[in-house]
């Protein structure tokens, strides 16, 4: 017997959910990054000061060498997909711990309710050790037969687009706004500081970050 065809509903279906898998997950990855940046004031000037450093002109950030070299940069994507995993949830699944979970382990992760990027990047304060046993927790495009494999193209396209917003714009929190964090009416362990809430769907949902942001002069 020859292999099934796709039927228009089977095609739509798949279109729904390559669509979703290559914007949601971004989308959520981009705001949650900023999140993260805009409260830690020493993690979003270092890394402002690399991409501008790096780059004369917004239009000159793509991909190459000089980008692959913003080491920085690479690390506050990698530890706000650990703070924060965008991808989906529902997958069936045997008992396992999520990616939430897995970014969390306090066997593998100094401090691991803290944004900290530089936890990737080996320096004074972080072995070869520490930065291998935190790979070792690190999967959210998840693994095997269900891994995503579009993986290099999304780490591309964050590295672009944060890259460039960062090199063109002053960004700060709006003034007041607590959108976002932690809020007890949400329920059990929702009560972390400087933690962005997500709820858990196929690509999780958020609310915010409010934040304002104006041309560079």
């Amino acid at each position: 017997m020859g292999r099934r065809e796709y039927t228009r509903p089977d095609s739509v279906e798949e279109a729904d959910m390559l669509t979703a898998a290559a914007t949601d997950t971004a989308a959520t990855a981009v705001a949650d990054a900023f999140f993260y940046l805009l409260r830690s004031s020493r993690a979003y000037s270092k890394l402002k000061d690399e991409v501008r450093n790096m780059f004369q002109s917004t239009n000159d950030i793509s991909m190459g060498s000089q980008l692959s070299s913003c080491k920085y940069l690479y690390a506050v994507i990698n530890e706000t997909l650990r703070m924060s995993p965008a991808g989906g949830n529902e997958f069936p699944r045997e008992v396992m711990a999520g990616d939430f979970a897995l970014g969390r382990n306090i066997f593998l992760q100094k401090d691991p309710s803290v944004f900290r990027p530089e936890r990737w990047t080996v320096g004074e304060e972080v072995s070869d050790e520490d930065v291998a046993a935190g790979q070792k927790a690190f999967a959210p495009f998840s693994l095997g037969s269900r891994g995503s494999a579009g993986k290099g193209l999304a780490i591309m396209e964050l590295c672009v687009l944060l890259a460039k917003l960062l090199h063109r714009y002053e960004f700060r929190l709006a003034p007041g706004d607590t959108t976002g964090e932690r809020n007890a009416r949400m329920g059990w362990g929702r009560n972390v500081k400087g933690q962005c809430q997500t709820r858990d769907a196929f690509v999780p949902l958020r609310d915010g970050p409010c934040i304002q942001f104006a041309k560079r002069s």
